[in-house]
């Protein structure tokens, strides 16, 4: 009997980090809910996965909640659970520490921090579920060394390791890995 392929949810999914990811998925039988900003890139990483891989696109912004809450419900609907969810999503930084604004460090600490730490959180019920379900936390090397010129950065990355730590003791014993992974 022939094993059902394997859910993933990947934000940042429309360039860098986020479309190998996909690709790498795509190679080992994922179906995967592809999440970016951009329709176009979307596509092309679309069309860069091996024929035959099962790609939902999932266009729109990952800060806002009620998108978040849509591309669960359009996960569900289409495969019925999720595996993996692969927070992915984010922005770099480099401004002298002086030189962050409140609303420079709000964006970066939302979408490096709060934007992945709720889509856990939504997440979960599905992932509880499965029966190999994963979170993989994309951060950085500056979630654990700081850098000149990337307080805000460093900040936003500490915070995800941090939450992903206590995340991972909290979710263990329900069957649900969750990695930070830092390149």
């Amino acid at each position: 009997m022939q094993t059902p392929a394997r859910i993933a949810l990947i934000t940042g999914a429309s360039g860098g980090i986020g479309s190998a990811i996909a690709r790498r998925f795509a190679a080992e039988d994922f179906r995967l809910a592809l999440c970016g900003r951009n329709t176009e890139k979307l596509e092309a990483v679309r069309a860069s996965l091996p024929q035959g891989t099962e790609a939902l696109l999932l266009p729109g912004d990952v800060n806002d909640a009620g998108y978040q809450d849509a591309c669960f419900a359009a996960v569900q609907a289409r495969f019925g659970g999720l595996d993996v969810l692969v927070n992915c999503a984010g922005m770099a930084q480099s401004d002298a520490f002086e030189a962050i604004t409140p609303a420079r460090f709000d964006e970066i600490m939302t979408l490096n921090c709060r934007t992945p730490f709720f889509l856990c959180q939504k997440a979960l019920p599905l992932l509880r579920q499965s029966q190999a379900a994963s979170i993989l936390n994309i951060a950085s090397v500056t979630a654990h060394k700081g850098y000149v010129r990337q307080a805000a950065y460093a900040a936003s990355k500490h915070a995800m390791a941090g939450f992903t730590k206590t995340l991972a003791a909290e979710v263990y014993e329900q069957g649900i890995r969750v990695h930070l992974i830092s390149p």
